[in-house]
């Protein structure tokens, strides 16, 4: 990467886990765009911890940790039901608590290639690129806020664990200055993403 990166550059996309997927988020129905609505995106956690176990004559082994999960954190102004149907799994636009809590997958994307309109989608080479795929993620809480100088917003955290039941990755990075990208693919109970 040879170039800052602002947030005007930034992509955000949301689906739900086997919702249909369309490469360019324009299909009804399928992955959201969520761009215009995030003005803050935070990852935190992932922690890899290590411990050091000291034996005689100044010996130490290296007693490696499994990875924690992490969370996202978003800050959206709310403009549809989106945010309270992932947090309560519910439908349409008149729904109660006690829904069930689907799995989502979150797209980050920063990148300088121009018209750009999903996060999912191809990226050329030759651009500077940062995206960050998190697969598998349940929103934990969503705090609606409305302020006398302000507007509906609300937080929301989705928590992640690094694996899957199967152990397979639900987190994938691409990163680059030079290479290009595939757009990133389908959803499903058995595919993350391509």
């Amino acid at each position: 990467m040879t170039e800052a990166l602002f947030p005007e550059e930034a992509y955000v996309e949301i689906l739900k886990v086997d919702d249909p997927y369309s490469p360019t988020g324009a299909a009804a129905g399928s992955n959201i765009q969520v761009t215009t609505d995030i003005d803050n995106f935070e990852e935190g956690g992932f922690e890899r911890e290590t411990e050091y176990r000291p034996f005689f004559n100044n010996a130490k082994v290296t007693i490696k940790k499994q990875q924690n999960p992490g969370e996202i954190t978003v800050n959206a102004k709310i403009t549809r039901a989106l945010w309270d149907q992932i947090l309560w799994g519910g439908t349409g636009s008149d729904f109660t608590s006690g829904g069930d809590q689907e799995n989502y997958r979150l797209i980050f994307l920063v990148t300088k290639e121009t018209g750009i309109t999903a996060a999912s989608q191809a990226l050329t080479g030759g651009f500077d690129h940062y995206r960050k795929i998190y697969a598998n993620c349940n929103m934990t809480t969503f705090n609606p806020k409305l302020e006398v100088e302000g507007m509906l917003e609300g937080e929301a955290t989705f928590s992640i664990p690094p694996t899957d039941e199967a152990a397979n990755p639900n987190i994938r990075a691409q990163i680059s200055g030079t290479a290009a990208f595939s757009a990133v693919g389908s959803f499903t109970a058995s595919q993350n993403w391509d």
